[in-house]
């Protein structure tokens, strides 16, 4: 078995279950959170909005083109390029923040010890 017959048929499904775990695990946090403060409802709300806020951005700014060998072999059309694209950017730009929040929190330790 090759290693794409391997990825296909067992990791890609392994990894869509994983999504789904994630995902229902995250609306279960997000409904005990509700109950337990209401007020920081308002918080991930807040983050909901910012994410989908970069999934637009990402989405808007990514190429919907298709290749032949994409359309034939994997379905993709240009609908669901685009969408693709915005997720990829989507994460790309989770990326960078996550970077600068490090570089950020890196900055402000080293201020305090100085201080």
């Amino acid at each position: 078995m090759n290693g794409e017959a391997i990825f296909t048929e067992y990791l890609l499904p392994f990894t869509g279950l994983l999504i789904i775990i994630a995902l229902v695990a995250t609306v279960i946090g997000f409904l005990m959170s509700i109950i337990t403060d209401p007020k920081s409802a308002i918080t991930v709300l807040i983050t909901i909005a910012g994410l989908v806020v970069l999934f637009f951005i990402g989405y808007s700014v990514a190429d919907s083109s298709v290749t032949a060998r994409e359309l034939n072999e994997f379905g993709v059309d240009e609908p669901l390029s685009q969408k693709i694209g915005g997720i990829l950017n989507m994460t790309y730009y989770l990326f960078i923040i996550a970077g600068v929040a490090v570089v950020l929190d890196v900055v402000q330790r080293v201020v305090k010890s100085i201080g």
